[in-house]
């Protein structure tokens, strides 16, 4: 370790850096080693300063490259990160001044070999299962399952379903709500058992609980919703611990099983954290606002503060650093929480204070931007953690904000593309982004941009498997794996222009067929003849009546 670390700027100008480090950079990147907390409004530079603070504690002595362990959320986020790092560090190995910074040599001997560590927390998190498992014990071999896969594992176990379900609602409701609940007991690392030891005592509580003296003796409708839903739940805890069976059957896992495993296991197993420990001596966390229980769980159990007997202190030889913003946080949904910087301290410090430090130059906008950013983000002002208001970078443009209120959506979106043609006309800028509220503007935009040739890259659209030519094909090979489907059928029926006077015809004629099978009483012969006489007067869809339907017997008669 040197003696007297370099500081940030002057290792920025060995570096050959075009622009030196903020202020606020230069207090971050330069921090000394131990836990650090760092607030980074949008558009700050904070992958920048990630990668420039893990070269400035590689170059400083304070780890080597191998130790170094960077976690984000996507794959793009971890490639441009770990790109800069290994971009700087052999920047880094060819600087005349190394002899200067380490005159040992053991700096350029451990530079010869730029091996850090960048992934995504799932990724990550497979790791850990893979190679501790069988602590659990929990297969290593099992195989990552996509959205698509455990829908169609849900929906058969649905189908086959014999227990209490809501029968008010359809099959592809309680696949979703399935799906939806086994997601947030995974991310909250709760078992079923859990839920049920949890709920049958709240539930309970309406009953018992003596009334005041006003108060009716039936619940209200806001009481009633609380209480049908709790009940509603446990209902649905047979059929997560069926799917649950059956994913353990298959030898599948869904990413947020596997990262609650890896939280269990760490947590559960000191061993654990001390083999992450003495492998990595620098963490990088980013949009930490964004993690989960479960995440939250896995890191401080392998990097934070003790939380077993004997188990020892990883604070003072471990260099965490939290990158995050609640003014960004995006994933509610799935239980993260912006308290997670909150709790950032007594995860991974203890009762020891933590350095909290900010970013808030925005490099990426002008003033007017920032002053309308400020205005809307003002009311959502977090009061668990300080969020400094965006500044203007040094040599900023005034900018523009411009609010247009057309009569018809159209007109939007074509005003959106004329905007866009103008600016690149006055000006070099080379990308420009469109942000849209709702999904389905996107592609109105992207038809507007491309009626006046400007070229475009959707960014967040609609997963392939919800593009409607997929639905589709899937509703095809669904049929044909599974005739009595109806909802599959339609869905090829409307896709052929069939319209719902035709399928109610198609209906009643498959109910005709289908008394004939089981020797029930079939149609009247007049109430036949006018169903038949009705099949031959419908479009031309490429059948011709019930004896030239392109339709298996299968399908029409099970329709």
């Amino acid at each position: 370790m040197a003696r007297n670390p370099i500081s940030p700027a002057l290792l920025s100008r060995w570096l050959g850096q075009e622009h030196l480090p903020t202020e606020q950079q230069a207090d971050v990147i330069g921090d000394q080693p131990g836990p650090l907390l760092v607030v980074a409004g949008a558009g700050a530079g904070k992958t920048e300063t990630m990668a420039a603070r893990v070269v400035w504690l590689v170059a400083n002595g304070f780890a080597t490259p191998d130790q170094i362990l960077g976690l984000t959320f996507t794959k793009k986020a971890a490639q441009q990160l770990s790109q800069r790092i290994r971009a700087r560090l052999a920047t880094l190995a060819g600087i005349p001044r190394l002899a200067d910074l380490d005159p040992t040599g053991e700096l350029q001997t451990n530079l010869q070999a730029i091996t850090p560590t960048v992934s995504t927390y799932d990724s990550y998190a497979g790791r850990i299962v893979g190679e501790y498992g069988l602590l659990l014990p929990v297969e290593p071999s099992s195989r990552m399952i996509t959205t698509a896969e455990l829908y169609q594992i849900a929906w058969d176990v649905v189908g086959n379903y014999t227990g209490n379900v809501d029968a008010t609602v359809t099959h592809g409701t309680v696949t979703d709500r399935l799906i939806s609940l086994v997601g947030e007991m995974d991310g909250h690392m709760v078992s079923a058992a859990d839920i049920e030891a949890e709920t049958e005592p709240f539930v309970r509580l309406f009953d018992e609980l003596p009334k005041g003296p006003r108060q009716r003796d039936k619940l209200n409708a806001a009481m009633l919703k609380i209480r049908d839903t709790q009940l509603a739940r446990l209902d649905y805890l047979p059929l997560v611990r069926q799917l649950k069976e059956e994913m353990a059957e298959r030898g599948v896992i869904t990413f947020g099983e596997q990262m609650s495993l890896a939280a269990t296991v760490a947590q559960r197993h000191p061993v654990v954290g001390r083999s992450q420990r003495q492998r990595f001596r620098v963490v990088m966390l980013d949009e930490y606002q964004d993690t989960s229980h479960a995440q939250r769980v896995l890191l401080s159990s392998l990097f934070g503060v003790p939380r077993q007997e004997g188990m020892p202190d990883a604070a003072p030889d471990v260099t965490v650093t939290a990158v995050g913003d609640p003014m960004q946080a995006i994933y509610g949904w799935r239980g993260a929480s912006s308290n997670a910087l909150a709790d950032f301290a007594r995860s991974f410090a203890g009762a020891q204070p933590v350095e909290r430090l900010a970013l808030s130059t925005s490099f990426r906008s002008d003033v007017a931007i920032l002053d309308a950013a400020n205005a809307v983000a003002a009311p959502l002002d977090n009061p668990v953690v300080e969020v400094r208001e965006l500044q203007p970078r040094p040599g900023c443009g005034p900018g523009r904000v411009v609010e247009a209120r057309p009569l018809l959506a159209e007109d939007s979106y074509r005003a959106i593309a004329r905007r866009i043609e103008d600016v690149r006309a006055r000006t070099s800028q080379a990308e420009i982004a469109v942000l849209c509220r709702r999904r389905s503007s996107i592609e109105k935009v992207a038809d507007a941009l491309g009626h006046r040739g400007i070229s475009y890259e959707i960014v967040g659209g609609e997963s392939l498997i919800e593009r409607p030519e997929i639905l589709t094909v899937r509703a095809a090979l669904g049929i044909l794996a599974h005739p009595s489907r109806g909802g599959l059928l339609v869905r090829l029926l409307l896709h052929w222009g069939i319209g719902s006077d035709a399928i109610r015809i198609l209906y009643e004629w498959s109910r005709s067929l289908a008394s004939r099978a089981v020797g029930k009483t079939p149609l009247d012969p007049r109430a036949e003849a006018n169903l038949v006489e009705a099949l031959d007067d419908l479009p031309d869809a490429g059948w011709s009546g019930p004896s030239g339907l392109a339709l298996t017997p299968a399908v029409v008669d099970r329709l």
